[in-house]
């Protein structure tokens, strides 16, 4: 009975992946093995997934149950997506939040549409895969990101068309990318699927790092300011500089949030769609519907947090920026896809 557990959940995972070849491999090493069987397990049901000498049924069920519902998607190049619903929310922080800062002004936002969100950051692997595809690398004007050669902190290696991912980070949220870089790969997957991907607005970004929670963090307040002592709540959820030991980490590694979403907190920065302004939250309408920042800026927000940053920085209301061409060791992204109608 255990076999037949074991045969049918790689089935399921081959399936959720996309197609029976290597594509099917999380971790691009041309192998199905059994930890890229259980990685997968965890993305796609989004929670812990324990294993000593079998594979629970009900994980299986759960997660064919989940796909059916549409609820979940994996495309090709193995980037899983959950269903975020549409809502109404309070985005910002109250005056009474630990960190807070003076452009988080609590106001309420209406997302009108349902969205799908990346279930973790993009990978190294996924946007090698994506650079090897379009065989370019951006512009002088425009450029996407820096191999190892360019950046030490890139873990992106070789030439244009032949890109790879250095041994041992496949599986490591990318960084090193800019805002360029992060739509470029967006437009190619819509061109791919005649879908729409692209980077989450700043209000699909909070809104989905909160799961539905109003807390500092998505899974309570924040009680450590800084590095040390360690923040308990975050450590649970997030890498930053209290547990990262200076260092980007592998996808999925903490717990999920209640979305099911892994690494809204730490780990990398995340790119989103709007240009950043410090008073748009106070100049805008309460509600404010479907925002999507300012017409233009100087800088594009990111958000999250990362490895490198205090607990403060890491809470569901912090904001940050950076310029559109940064390639910085601590800024990745994760993707939107929209629901087609």
């Amino acid at each position: 009975m255990k076999i037949l557990f074991i045969f049918l959940f790689f089935s399921i995972y081959i399936v959720c992946m996309g197609q029976a070849t290597t594509k099917g491999d999380l971790d691009g090493n041309i192998r199905v093995d059994l930890a890229d069987a259980l990685l997968g397990l965890q993305v796609l049901s989004g929670q812990a997934v324990e294993v000593n000498d079998s594979i629970r049924m009900e994980d299986v069920i759960y997660i064919l149950n989940f796909i059916a519902s549409g609820e979940i998607f994996t495309n090709f190049i193995n980037m899983t997506f959950r269903l975020i619903h549409a809502d109404t929310f309070f985005m910002g922080s109250p005056q009474t939040e630990s960190g807070r800062e003076n452009d988080e002004n609590l106001h309420a936002v209406s997302l009108t549409e349902n969205y799908y969100m990346q279930v973790t950051e993009v990978t190294n692997q996924q946007f090698v895969e994506f650079l090897n595809h379009v065989n370019t690398r951006g512009t002088p004007q425009e450029p996407w990101f820096d191999t190892k050669n360019e950046n030490q902190d890139s873990h992106i290696i070789g030439e244009t068309g032949h890109f790879k991912v250095e041994e041992g980070y496949k599986n490591h949220a990318v960084a090193v990318v800019s805002w360029f870089g992060a739509k470029a790969m967006c437009n190619w997957l819509s061109d791919y699927y005649n879908d729409i991907y692209r980077l989450p607005t700043e209000a699909e970004w909070e809104y989905a790092a909160r799961g539905k929670n109003q807390s500092a963090f998505s899974n309570g307040e924040i009680a450590e300011f800084y590095c040390n002592p360690v923040d308990p709540q975050l450590n649970l959820i997030a890498w930053f500089c209290g547990n990262s030991l200076t260092q980007i980490h592998p996808v999925a590694q903490k717990q999920p949030n209640d979305f099911g979403l892994f690494d809204m907190h730490g780990n990398v920065w995340e790119w989103c769609l709007d240009w950043y302004q410090s008073d748009a939250y106070i100049t805008g309408p309460d509600p404010d519907i479907n925002p999507q920042g300012p017409d233009d800026g100087q800088e594009h927000v990111i958000r999250g947090g990362s490895y490198f940053r205090e607990a403060f920085e890491c809470r569901a209301a912090y904001r940050n920026m950076d310029t559109s061409d940064m390639r910085d060791h601590e800024t990745g992204f994760r993707l939107v896809r929209e629901v087609l109608h």
